[in-house]
């Protein structure tokens, strides 16, 4: 195993096996979420997975839920995102999501595994 780093918006390393994005993509609108999305499948071979862990919104978050997420708008520009959203972004990327697992005891932490879309 290789730690290779790459720029979020000028592309990653090229032919790796895994890319994992953690914390990540809550601090950017969906525009910039989605063109970190693409250069990751830019640089992903075609057996390549994307490994996503962020906090996932529930379809209907709670009050408190709602001013983390307003709070992340307000300093970052960001958002948490719920299952279908984070979907929408991976598609509109050209990738799909493979399984998404909640990280045991973490509430509403999840891994999303992605991979390239396939026509």
């Amino acid at each position: 195993m290789r730690d290779r780093r790459g720029r979020l918006h000028g592309g990653g390393p090229r032919g790796g096996d895994a890319y994992v994005l953690k914390y990540i993509l809550l601090d950017w609108g969906d525009d910039g979420a989605r063109t970190i999305l693409a250069n990751c499948r830019r640089a992903m071979p075609e057996h390549a997975a994307l490994i996503i862990v962020e906090r996932m919104l529930p379809d209907r978050p709670d009050s408190w839920t709602a001013v983390g997420d307003l709070d992340l708008l307000v300093m970052t520009g960001g958002r948490e995102r719920t299952e279908a959203e984070f979907e929408a972004l991976l598609r509109a990327a050209g990738l799909e999501p493979a399984s998404v697992r909640a990280l045991p005891g973490e509430g509403h932490f999840k891994v999303i595994e992605a991979k390239e879309v396939r026509t």
